[in-house]
Parts: C-alpha cells; sequence; structure tokens
C-alpha cells in the first residue's frame, strides 16, 4: 500500500483502508509530541465499542510484552490502544453500514416504483387529451380548432418545459418515498510516524490481522506498489477522494503530515490534500528513540543468514546454507523468467520452489527498480544475495538498488541470505570516490515505510543497543539519506531473527495463498512452500 507525494519524501510507508463500498483498488504500505502518556492510563480495558471484539492490538500487544516477546514501550501501547479503539468503532460503522445499504436498496425500488407510476400517469393523461382532439367535429369552430393546436404544444414539452416536469416529478417522489438515506459517518483513521525501528510495522500487522472477518472491504498497499502506476499529484486527488467517500485511512510514515513536502512541490494541492488528512486522520508519533531491532536475544540463533567477510569459509557456509535450503524445498533447481509489470518481465538464474539465487551485480547492478524487486518478493518467500560490497560513491546507484530491494524483502516478509563483504554496520560506509551523500533516489524508491520493525523485537539484546554507527553522520549529509541507511541496516538486522522467520510462513503470500486454499478444500496444484 503505498501513497507518496513528492518526489523527495514519500507520503505514507503502509495504508490501510476500510471503505463504504468495494473498491476495485483501494490504497495496500502511522505534529507536535502529544503528552507522554503512563502506563496506567491503558490499565483499563478499551470503551464499549471495542469490547465485544475478540482480542485486538492492544491485548496482542500486552499479551507479547508479559511473554517477554517485546519490550515495553509507552508510546507502542498508546498507538496499539488507538488501533483497539478504532478496530470497535470499525466493526460499529461496519454494521451502519450494512443497514444503511439495505435502506438505500429500499428507498431505490420503491422510489423507481413510484417512478414508473408517475410516468404511466402522464402518458395517460396525454393519451386522452389525444383522443379527445381526435375525436372532435372536423367542422368545429375556429376557437375549438386553437385550443386543439395550443394542447398539441403543451403536450410536447419541449426544452425547459422537459426540466419543470422531471423537477415537478422528483419532488412528488420526495413527498411519496422520502429523501434518500444518509451514510454513516466514518470514524477518523489513524496517521502513525516516527523513527527507524519504533515499531510501526508491528503495529500495522497486528492491527490489520485483528480486521480479519470485522472489516469486510479492507486493503493493504505498500508505497512501491503504487509510485509505479500513478502519479505523484494524482495520488492526493485518490486519496482526498477516498477520504470523501467514507474510505477510512489507517497509514504510517517516518514523518508529520506536514512535513512530507519539503521541496515545495505542488504547494497548493500539497495543503489541500494536507487540510483533508488532518480533517479525516488523527496524528500519533510514536515517539521512541529506541531501534528495537537491534534489541535482538542472543538465544535460538541456531540459523545464520548474514554471512561475512566473503572469505573462503564464510562463502563455504553460504553455500552450505543454499544447498541446504534448497534440499528440504525440494525440486530441481533451475532458470526461469518471472512477469513484473508493463509486460516487462525478470530473468531468475537460479529458483527452486519459493527460493531465488542472484548476485549483487546481477540484481542490482543492472537498470531495474522497485517493481522489479516487489516482483521478486511476490514469487519467493526466500532468497539469496552474494557478493555484496562495501559501498560507497563509486557504485551510489547500486547502493540505492539494494536498499530498494530490501525494503520489498521486507515488506513481503522475505527470508534473505546473503554473502557480504563486511558487516552489516559497515555495509555503507566504503569511501572509494567518497563516502554515500546525499542520496536524494533513496528518499523516492525508499520511504517505504518510515518505520523500524515487523515485531518489536525482543526484549533481551545482543547485537548492538543503541544508535547506529557514529560514523553515519559523516557517512550522510542529510536527515532523509540517514533515515534511509538507518533503515537498511535496521530491517537486515531484524531480518536474522527467529521471530522474523518464524513469520515467513505466517505473513509471506506464497504461504497466505497456501493457507487459503487448504481452508477452501481447494486442490493444491503445486508443492507446499517449504524453508
Amino acid at each position: 500500500m503505498r501513497a507518496f507525494f513528492s518526489s523527495s519524501s514519500s507520503l505514507f510507508s503502509r495504508a490501510f483502508f476500510h471503505s463504504r463500498r468495494t473498491l476495485a483498488h483501494e490504497f495496500s504500505n502511522h505534529d507536535r509530541h502529544r503528552p507522554l502518556i503512563n502506563a496506567r492510563c491503558f490499565s483499563g480495558e478499551p470503551s464499549q465499542t471495542s469490547a465485544c471484539l475478540r482480542p485486538g492490538p492492544l491485548a496482542h500487544y500486552r499479551s507479547m510484552v508479559r511473554e517477554g516477546k517485546l519490550k515495553y514501550d509507552t508510546y507502542q501501547e498508546r498507538v496499539a490502544f488507538e488501533l483497539e479503539e478504532l478496530l470497535g468503532k470499525l466493526q460499529c460503522y461496519q454494521k451502519e453500514m450494512e443497514d444503511y445499504h439495505v435502506k438505500l436498496a429500499t428507498w431505490e425500488k420503491n422510489r423507481e416504483n413510484e417512478r414508473r407510476k408517475l410516468l404511466l400517469e402522464e402518458a395517460e393523461l396525454k393519451q386522452k387529451d389525444g383522443v379527445w382532439i381526435d375525436t372532435k367535429n372536423h367542422k368545429s369552430s375556429f376557437i375549438d380548432k386553437w385550443i386543439s393546436r395550443r394542447r398539441r404544444r403543451q403536450n410536447v414539452e419541449p426544452g425547459v418545459g422537459k426540466m419543470v416536469s422531471y423537477f415537478n416529478r422528483e419532488k412528488k417522489l420526495d413527498s411519496v418515498v422520502g429523501v434518500q438515506p444518509v451514510p454513516p459517518t466514518a470514524p477518523k483513521g489513524l496517521y502513525l510516524y516516527g523513527n527507524v525501528g519504533s515499531g510501526k510495522t508491528m503495529l500495522m500487522d497486528m492491527f490489520y490481522s485483528a480486521t480479519k472477518g470485522i472489516v469486510k472491504h479492507r486493503r493493504r498497499f505498500h508505497f512501491h506498489e503504487t509510485v509505479d502506476v500513478f502519479a505523484i499529484v494524482a495520488l492526493s486527488g485518490i486519496v482526498s477522494k477516498l477520504l470523501t467517500t467514507g474510505t477510512v485511512l489507517v497509514t504510517t510514515s517516518n514523518k508529520a503530515p506536514e512535513n512530507l513536502n519539503q521541496d515545495g512541490m505542488q504547494k497548493d494541492i500539497f495543503l489541500s490534500f494536507l487540510s483533508k488528512l488532518e480533517e479525516n486522520c488523527q496524528k500519533i508519533l510514536i515517539g521512541s528513540d529506541i531501534d528495537y531491532r537491534r534489541l535482538i536475544p542472543n538465544k535460538r540463533m541456531d540459523q545464520v543468514s548474514f554471512f561475512w567477510p566473503s572469505s573462503t569459509g564464510a562463502c563455504r557456509e553460504y553455500e552450505r546454507m543454499w544447498c541446504e535450503v534448497t534440499r528440504k524445498a525440494g525440486g530441481a533447481i533451475t532458470s526461469t523468467v518471472i512477469p513484473v509489470m508493463f509486460g516487462r518481465c525478470l530473468e531468475v538464474p537460479e529458483s527452486c520452489n519459493g527460493i531465488a539465487r542472484f548476485n549483487f551485480e546481477y540484481i542490482c547492478g543492472r537498470p531495474v527498480g522497485a517493481s522489479d524487486y516487489i516482483a521478486v518478493a511476490r514469487h519467493y518467500h526466500t532468497v539469496f544475495v552474494s557478493d555484496i560490497p562495501v559501498m560507497s560513491m563509486r557504485i551510489r546507484d547500486k547502493a540505492r538498488r539494494f536498499i530498494t530491494l530490501i525494503d520489498e524483502l521486507y515488506n513481503h516478509h522475505c527470508c534473505i541470505f546473503c554473502l557480504a563483504a563486511c558487516s552489516i554496520d559497515d555495509l555503507f560506509q566504503g569511501t572509494d570516490e567518497g563516502t554515500l551523500f546525499d542520496l536524494e533516489s533513496f528518499q523516492f524508491e525508499t520511504e517505504t515505510e518510515g518505520g523500524k520493525l515487523r515485531r518489536d523485537v525482543l526484549a533481551a539484546g545482543s547485537v548492538g543497543l543503541g544508535p547506529a554507527p557514529s560514523g553515519i553522520t559523516s557517512l550522510l549529509s542529510g536527515q532523509e539519506e540517514m533515515f534511509a541507511f538507518r533503515r537498511a541496516v535496521s530491517r537486515l538486522i531484524e531480518m536474522q531473527t527467529p521471530s522474523y522467520r518464524d513469520g515467513v510462513q505466517l505473513f509471506h503470500p506464497l504461504f497466505q495463498q497456501h493457507n487459503r486454499q487448504l481452508t477452501d478444500h481447494a486442490p493444491v496444484s503445486q508443492l507446499q512452500p517449504s524453508l
């Protein structure tokens, strides 16, 4: 799900929509600091609007904290509380919309029946007038003939006469059938924003899962899934129209709404959109400065997925992992071609039952983009990438593509195995022809989700507690570039964790499709995806 506004900053990282009607294409992909709310504010249950629901985001969040899977965070709990409240409002809204559509259908049926009656009556009157005229004596007086000709002219109702008849008819219908039912007011959505790793994606996951069975017409988008389809300015119009027609928007971003258009492009359109967004969405800051993806537990780290440096030992382990994963998956290793979009295709050199392997030059050194990486992420739940270098200004475009690749693999919850020349923290610190800086394209192609983590990730940790390395300040010159770097590093770290890997079989599209087939008792034409 994604919507965005300017070429230098994305609008939303993720967006969830609930609409009044089934939309053919709704939008997949979170101001000022609000007062810090103490945990005691959430000690009670949500309001009655959500009390009747099954366990929602707040209950899920508290459960994970109790089990030690998450470190308690006041900001995250506050957002979970607001999402729980919204879930209850959506349940009521769903019921109100169902009642509204029943009333609307009845009203339309009754109005159409009454309209036909009125039209029939008007036709019968005209017919009677015509018969009276035709049966008149041909030797009638001059006055009688003049009256007949006048009646014929009046019955034609040319131009304005027809419009007057139409409005009179509609007025009669209003008095007989009543005015059209008014749709219920949609609840306000949420705009969640915050730093890398603060928990936006995790909370969105909890919320979207909780809406299943409650919200019938829902859709989740990521930024890159719309950037290749819609023009930037058009997106603001589309989202504004959806909000006007009763769509409920829940979205995440790394920025407050007013900071989305820092380049000042199409200012009037942006301001209009901003007004509509603030009218229909409550802004909530996830204000934690902690990157929870770095709080990775040292238990169950039985499977390494990031191998470095590219020495003989690391390369051997990487190859062993490829053989082990493909052996478990079954099937032959072959080259194949997958569809991208607009009639384009991408050749995959090595693939096997949901698993693909590329080298860095092939997947990031050629003119490919977000749409190619989306196609890879949708077709393969596990991706191997080898020969990843230390990135510097000399390979700036390749670095940009690599970050976009990581964004899409993460957004689709793919498992990734890497063979790199250095550790994750050093990937973007190369000095060949200068360190990376001013990576404008990072902003356009990778502001996928301003977020920080798919699983708030675990209470105790051992892989780097604290901010990104100090070299980040000298590495990138601006806030946008710094954010892109930090997000990529943060996501790569999380993608190694057991909790993330366990979630692949729950969240990746291939596994979800397979589970739906089993639920529907449909024949499974392909082998079950496996890791």
